[in-house]
């Protein structure tokens, strides 16, 4: 551009947008970009709209963000066992209690907590649920 262009105001001509509009315009990248291989003059279409997706529900999200604890009290109230619910979340409470009672001078103290040892929860899970199910249906023999 000269300085005779600049004086009158022509529109200015950038390179980077192909010579193309007013300064600071930009064209958006199209869908299909084409990539060199190997210096070659041979190019490859990448298509953008063959990336494989994954359709990943919110509640497959939440399994790996959340603890194997909270999933199983999610678990519990999704099937309407609260009181198991209730059982297991006081359990795991009086056990950091204690732990904290005792101090770090106890062996207690570096024993694994309830809430990470994850089949003892499950284990946990399956006879209170059990428990309550014949509790409500006023059957004392437990099916598991």
């Amino acid at each position: 551009m000269t300085a005779a262009n600049v004086l009158r105001g022509a529109p200015r001509q950038d390179r980077r947008n192909g010579g193309s509009g007013s300064p600071g315009t930009r064209l958006l990248p199209s869908r299909q970009r084409q990539f060199k291989l190997g210096g070659s003059s041979n190019r490859i279409e990448a298509d953008h709209n063959a990336i494989p997706t994954f359709d990943i529900g919110e509640v497959d999200v939440f399994g790996y963000r959340n603890t194997y604890k909270h999933n199983v009290c999610v678990e519990m109230l999704k099937e309407g066992h609260h009181e198991s619910f209730r059982e297991v979340v006081s359990l795991i409470e009086c056990q950091k209690e204690e732990r904290e009672r005792l101090g770090r001078d106890s062996g207690f103290y570096y024993d694994p907590l309830l809430e990470s040892e994850e089949p003892k929860l499950k284990q946990l899970k399956v006879y209170l649920s059990a428990a309550e199910d014949a509790k409500l249906q006023d059957n004392i023999s437990l099916k598991i």
